[in-house]
């Protein structure tokens, strides 16, 4: 949404940058070190005392800069507030709104004086209003960034996966040699169920992103 808005501090480069640092540190162990060799800090502590900074941890990311090169500086709260405004205009979720079970009469009824609107009249509003051309071109300029973050969740999610696997077999062969008795029925089942559940979640997703390849060649 800041990007979309023309924040100034929000760039292409910068967005894509982030997402692929959040995506490769989950399993972080060491802490950021900044392409210089300086001793990183958090972006809000700039001013403070080195004895009263917060310590620099694994799984902390550093700032990207507008050309999505790392900075010296890790990100927290102050950065986060200044590249993302809080105040950025917020558009209410309709599924929301729906569970919650709003609507106009209820919302007089008990009350209620914000002015909500469902995101649903909000994209009617937008759709209407937008220029066809200029909808096309903003999409041609985003796309390749949401294909190289999806492109990045898909090789996390591999990767797990094969950690998984691995972990299992580990766990199997142990059990052998040890002698130990099988796990229950229950908890087999339990597992093979929420196994079967993300299984079939990655082969929906998988058909999607096979749609996603026709439209390409449409595009």
């Amino acid at each position: 949404m800041a990007f979309t808005l023309g924040a100034p501090t929000v760039t292409r480069d910068l967005l894509i940058a982030f997402a692929k640092t959040i995506l490769a540190h989950p399993d972080a162990y060491s802490a950021p070190q900044p392409p210089d060799g300086t001793t990183p800090l958090c972006y809000g502590e700039q001013s403070w005392n080195p004895e009263n900074r917060t310590p620099i941890v694994p799984g902390m990311v550093l700032v990207p800069d507008s050309e999505g090169s790392p900075t010296a500086f890790v990100v927290d709260k102050a950065w986060f507030d200044e590249t993302f405004p809080p105040d950025m205009p917020h558009v209410s979720n309709a599924a929301e709104d729906e569970e919650d079970g709003y609507d106009e009469e209820d919302s007089q009824h008990h009350g209620r004086t914000e002015n909500i609107i469902p995101e649903s009249r909000m994209r009617a509003a937008e759709t209407v209003a937008a220029d066809p051309r200029a909808q096309l071109t903003d999409l041609r300029r985003e796309l390749p960034a949401r294909i190289e973050v999806v492109a990045g969740m898909y090789e996390h999610a591999v990767q797990s996966a094969d950690a998984l696997l691995a972990d299992f077999e580990t766990a199997r062969q142990l059990r052998i040699r040890l002698e130990e008795q099988p796990l229950s029925a229950d908890q087999r089942i339990e597992w093979m169920e929420r196994l079967t559940k993300a299984r079939s979640a990655a082969e929906a997703s998988v058909a999607a992103l096979q749609q996603v390849e026709g439209v390409i060649l449409q595009l």
